[in-house]
């Protein structure tokens, strides 16, 4: 319950940061907002926790289907930087796949449990690269393992 109000709040402070961000770059702002806005969401998601839960305690989250559906979602919306495209869609597939493989009344464990370790890895070095890439264009250094944890 704790875990699955807190993924309101975020998703509700993403929509609303999306939401207020868009406006600004519709208004010529700076688009660099919606990469973060989105890989804040997608860090925020619980992706390691889910593939934890999966491959080692064998158990599937009740949440962890629409969540999957959810960031593939948020990465097929959101407006990357062109360097960055091929990455996003491979994060974007291997959201949906973990998506289809969660979508059965008795998932299949292995099928899963893949599924669940490439949307982790994916994503987190996709994470590292998009947060690299902002530091960046914020004229800051970028470090080594500068990506979420």
């Amino acid at each position: 319950m704790k875990d699955t109000r807190a993924i309101l709040v975020l998703s509700v402070a993403a929509v609303g940061t999306a939401l207020g961000l868009s406006s600004c770059a519709a208004e010529g702002g700076d688009e660099g907002f919606d990469t973060l806005a989105a890989i804040s969401f997608i860090d925020a998601a619980g992706l390691h926790a889910i593939d934890t839960a999966i491959n080692e305690e064998k158990t599937i989250p009740a949440d962890a289907q629409a969540k999957a559906v959810k960031l593939e979602s948020v990465l097929a919306g959101a407006d990357w930087p062109e360097e960055l495209e091929d990455e996003a869609e491979a994060v974007e597939a291997a959201l949906r796949e973990l998506a289809e493989a969660l979508d059965a009344e008795a998932p299949d464990m292995a099928k899963a449990g893949a599924a669940a370790e490439k949307a982790h890895e994916t994503s987190h070095d996709f994470s590292g690269l998009v947060w690299s890439h902002l530091r960046e264009e914020a004229g800051l250094e970028v470090e080594e393992g500068a990506g979420h944890d």
